[in-house]
């Protein structure tokens, strides 16, 4: 999963992208469901959203306990090179924002 292979590029495990991921697959069963689409069609993406929530679960709590950054930028964005060195520093991103509350995460997907 692309997630994954950018998050293991950049060791933040960060929740953003897989909220994303819930959230477009919450859209997309709606707007099936109200097309009357057959249940196989619904069935998959129900899984997926099961991974994608579960994954999300796992990330919060990692967040909560090492970076609580709102966005994870990509790891070549996120390096500097400093005059006169042959590598690279990591700098994450200046964007900090508290961690949701589980309150308040269970309501940003309507449930």
């Amino acid at each position: 999963m692309k997630i994954e292979a950018i998050q293991s590029e950049t060791f933040i495990n960060n929740y953003h992208p897989y909220q994303t991921a819930v959230n477009f697959t919450i859209k997309i069963i709606k707007c099936k469901l109200a097309n009357y689409e057959v249940y196989q069609d619904v069935y998959s993406l129900v899984e997926d959203l099961k991974i994608y929530f579960q994954k999300y679960k796992e990330r919060v709590a990692w967040c909560k306990q090492y970076q609580p950054y709102l966005v994870q930028l990509r790891y070549n964005f996120s390096c500097i090179t400093l005059e006169k060195c042959d590598f690279k520093t990591f700098c994450p991103s200046s964007f900090v924002a508290q961690l949701v509350t589980k309150r308040q995460t269970i309501s940003s997907f309507g449930l």
